[in-house]
């Protein structure tokens, strides 16, 4: 039980179970400044445990103010105040616990628990639908890609296709419309662009070679991106770091020396591929900075980058593939495949947007070391996949050289994310 000796005088630790002095004391100083106690994943709601201890009307009020580190620790204190002359005390949080707050802690870390597992749960559905609809978009493309051999073509249709998803979210509010000024959106051209490169790179890449052998090559991405980062900004990394690469490049040069399918176009290409994804990254990092406009949340980023990219292709297709070339051969396409190639070239650019849109939704949710598990696995998953659904053939130099540069690029993550400074 506190006894109060003088006005300025702080109180000895009690239970505050049986004070009557100490519930009026409390009463008072809740009404100078409402408390604000926080734990790690969540929020401890003062006023319930304050009514759950004390046996406080559901009106009354609670302690005033509290620090609270991470739950559990060993010194837990809630300091209370109260201004003027009224007394001021200190009492253990530990007390507080021990008079019947078990209840009240317990929800709030059940409600945790919960709101971890929700969080778990989402982040497991992204990366399944991320893989499902990249496996798709790769074969799907591909197929469509042979019946239909346009690849600039190919290329415009599906950075446009984003319209008929992003176009009726912004539309019906189901997300907010990215606000950007004019110097913002210059600003974006560069980011658009090497999204741009890697896109239609890519495409090219897939209409030169096989697409197991595309994901062989754009495994050596880090490379290019060691490459960009020192001669753009300087950045020298820890020599683990480099050394991680060594497989990368022996096995993208095993796998291409002994690669079945291999052809000069593909391998320039995905590497063009590479080039835009880490001029992207170095420019972002260096001009762009962590936010640019408002609502640009990562979806509506790529929906912007989507839109930029869209029209800076617009002419150079067109300059590049005949449009009546492009239709006739399309038309001759259609009498071939019916709604079979229909199907592959709405399922190409729907997957397309889609795998992209939950690459930026999964991978935002990760930490570095689970993100670069994930996306190497993803890459090994698609190479499998293509191997068995196009039958491709892979001499036995070949696969090890395509393990060493798929291990290399987990290896070089890895390693970039211990040293990181």
């Amino acid at each position: 039980q506190a006894q109060a000796e003088h006005s300025t005088m702080r109180c000895r630790r009690c239970p505050l179970a049986t004070s009557a002095k100490t519930v009026a004391l409390i009463a008072l100083v809740a009404f100078v400044e409402p408390p604000a106690f926080h734990a790690v994943g969540g929020s401890i709601d003062l006023r319930s445990t304050a009514q759950a201890c004390l046996g406080l009307h559901a009106n009354s009020a609670v302690l005033d103010r509290g620090k609270l580190g991470r739950w559990p620790q060993k010194q837990f204190k809630a300091t209370a105040r109260c201004r003027g002359t009224l007394p001021s005390f200190q009492c253990s949080l530990r007390r507080l616990r021990k008079h019947s707050c078990s209840l009240a802690l317990g929800a709030t870390s059940s409600s945790v628990t919960q709101a971890s597992w929700k969080q778990g749960a989402s982040v497991a559905v992204y990366i399944a639908l991320w893989y499902l609809f990249a496996i798709a978009y790769n074969i799907d493309f591909k197929k469509a890609l042979i019946a239909f051999p346009f690849p600039w073509t190919h290329a415009l249709w599906q950075i446009s296709f984003g319209w008929f998803i992003f176009g009726p979210l912004w539309v019906l509010g189901v997300r907010k419309v990215p606000k950007l000024t004019r110097s913002e959106i210059i600003a974006l051209f560069p980011a658009a662009l090497g999204n741009l490169v890697l896109h239609v790179g890519a495409i090219i890449a897939f209409f030169g070679g096989a697409v197991s052998f595309v994901h062989i090559v754009k495994a050596s991405e880090p490379v290019v991106s060691s490459v960009l980062n020192y001669l753009c900004i300087g950045e020298v990394l820890p020599w683990p770091v480099y050394m991680s690469l060594i497989p990368v490049i022996g096995g993208v040069s095993l796998a291409s020396a002994k690669e079945l399918s291999f052809t000069w176009l593909g391998f320039g290409a995905a590497m063009a591929s590479n080039v835009g994804a880490a001029g992207r990254a170095v420019y972002s990092k260096k001009f762009i900075g962590s936010s640019i406009g408002q609502n640009m949340t990562p979806a509506n980023t790529f929906s912007v980058l989507t839109i930029l990219g869209m029209l800076m292709l617009i002419p150079v297709a067109l300059l590049a593939e005949s449009p009546q070339a492009a239709y006739a051969a399309f038309h001759k396409a259609l009498e071939r495949g019916g709604t079979t190639f229909v199907r592959h070239m709405l399922s190409s650019a729907f997957c397309y947007y889609m795998y992209n849109e939950l690459a930026f939704l999964a991978l935002g949710k990760l930490d570095p070391v689970s993100h670069a598990v994930v996306n190497t696995m993803r890459r090994v998953v698609i190479i499998m996949a293509a191997i068995v659904v196009f039958n491709t053939k892979i001499s036995l130099l070949g696969g090890i050289g395509s393990g060493m540069a798929i291990l290399g690029t987990l290896l070089y993550s890895l390693a970039k994310t211990k040293f990181k400074k």
